[in-house]
């Protein structure tokens, strides 16, 4: 008798385990798509932002393939290069700010003449 309760009492027990999984699994669902649904919002307009700049800067793709020289691009407000004002330690060459060091050079690799210093035949 007492092995049957024992049973019964476990049966209970997981009974009651299952209900509260499901009530569990049905909290989060409810939760998250009421969280889900901003989520997607930010993440449509985002989308749509970004592929607006890319038809933006489309005309400037590739852009050194068709350089035009008669044309002043320092005048466009897609191009913002800024002024070289960054110092190579390697090779004390002007650079850009964004540029990566060492790029000009490969680290100090490759030494070239100065051109003050070299003479011409």
């Amino acid at each position: 008798m007492a092995q049957i309760s024992a049973e019964e009492a476990a049966e209970q027990h997981a009974a009651r385990l299952e209900v509260a999984r499901l009530r569990v699994r049905q909290s989060h669902s409810s939760t998250s798509n009421v969280l889900r649904s901003p989520q997607r919002e930010h993440n449509r307009i985002q989308m749509a932002e970004r592929r607006q700049q890319r038809k933006a800067y489309q005309p400037f793709n590739r852009l050194a393939f068709r350089y035009n020289p008669g044309e002043d691009y320092s005048l466009s407000w897609h191009v913002l290069i800024g002024t070289m004002t960054v110092v190579c330690p390697y090779c004390k060459a002007l650079k850009f700010c964004g540029e990566t060091k060492g790029m000009c050079c490969a680290a100090g690799k490759i030494k070239l003449l100065n051109l003050e210093n070299h003479q011409s035949h």
